[in-house]
């Protein structure tokens, strides 16, 4: 009976406990609410009796366990309590998902690399594989579902019609870019599908600072293999020899065309693939070594080209129809 008016002095200030005409008091003698405060409460001051006859003011007991409790209620083995446990699938996602930035940045940063690269190799299937770890930590966490996956697997594609396509055209690739950035960020917002949710900027606020946290982690890693990796023996045989198919891809006796722009072949100057253009690779003209990125589409080794543009990285070629 005096429920309804425990709680009301909890949620209004003016409303004053009264209990026969007093107000309640504490152990030391203080009463438990104060002038215009909001009643609040301790387990034991919520499971004292007052008046006659006795009753608790808010609370039912105090009990050590929730199987204790049911015993009050129920009576001994008059119940049956169910433990949920986690499986160990389900502990490692919650794993993966926190340290889901460094998954993302990492796979992030080898997809870079398969595209910078000719052919599809490791650097590509292990980019894909962590993606797919880090949505899926994500989907064992409540956060994301297919639709994250199939924007993100919709960005990769439009990066991909940008580099075998369109070359150069930059719209598809910022399209891309833009489609797997946004599934990132999406498959970490905590959405609940439920009538009163409401959007909010704090939701996006965890979210950005993980994907910030990412890409700072592709940027980082990407410096340092910038810097260490080209001049390891790891580098030359895993990058150069099987993918280019030379130790050091030359321009222009050695010197890359970024330092020796003027030494590059003339514009409609003739020659062939001496690996896979897929966009880039390299090619031969005039008994030098080049490097090259095929205009549209992919070509294969030993096949007729033509420069058509030059650029500070690279020749831009096409296949030579007239051979």
């Amino acid at each position: 009976r005096y429920r309804a008016r425990a709680m009301t002095a909890m949620m209004d200030a003016n409303a004053t406990l009264e209990i026969e005409g007093d107000r309640p008091k504490a152990a030391d003698g203080t009463y438990i609410q104060k002038a215009g405060e909001l009643l609040t409460l301790t387990a034991e001051e919520a499971v004292k009796e007052y008046g006659e006859p006795p009753q608790s003011l808010l609370g039912m007991g105090i009990y050590d366990s929730i199987e204790k409790l049911l015993e009050t209620r129920h009576g001994t083995g008059g119940f049956i309590v169910e433990e949920m446990q986690l499986s160990w699938s389900e502990d490692l996602g919650l794993y993966l998902n926190r340290i889901g930035p460094v998954i993302m940045g990492i796979g992030l940063l080898l997809l870079v690399i398969e595209f910078k690269t000719p052919g599809f190799g490791i650097f590509g299937t292990a980019g894909i594989i962590l993606m797919l770890i880090f949505f899926g930590s994500k989907y064992v966490a409540g956060l994301a579902g297919y639709e994250e996956i199939l924007v993100f697997v919709l960005g990769v594609a439009l990066v991909f019609v940008e580099v075998l396509v369109f070359p150069g055209i930059m719209v598809f690739a910022l399209l891309g870019v833009a489609c797997m950035l946004g599934a990132l960020l999406w498959a970490m917002v905590d959405i609940w599908p439920t009538p009163d949710f409401e959007w909010s900027i704090d939701l996006l606020y965890d979210p950005f600072i993980d994907l910030g946290l990412g890409l700072l982690v592709t940027i980082a890693l990407g410096f340092a293999m910038a810097r260490v990796l080209p001049k390891s023996m790891f580098w030359d045989k895993l990058i150069l020899v099987n993918a280019v198919g030379q130790a050091d891809p030359s321009v222009t006796g050695g010197a890359r065309s970024s330092d020796n722009p003027a030494g590059l072949p003339e514009i409609g100057a003739k020659g062939r693939t001496t690996s896979h253009l897929f966009p880039s690779g390299t090619v031969e003209i005039g008994g030098g070594s080049y490097q090259a990125q095929v205009r549209l589409g992919s070509l294969q080794a030993n096949e007729a080209i033509r420069v058509v543009a030059r650029s500070d990285f690279n020749l831009i070629v096409e296949r030579d129809v007239s051979v």
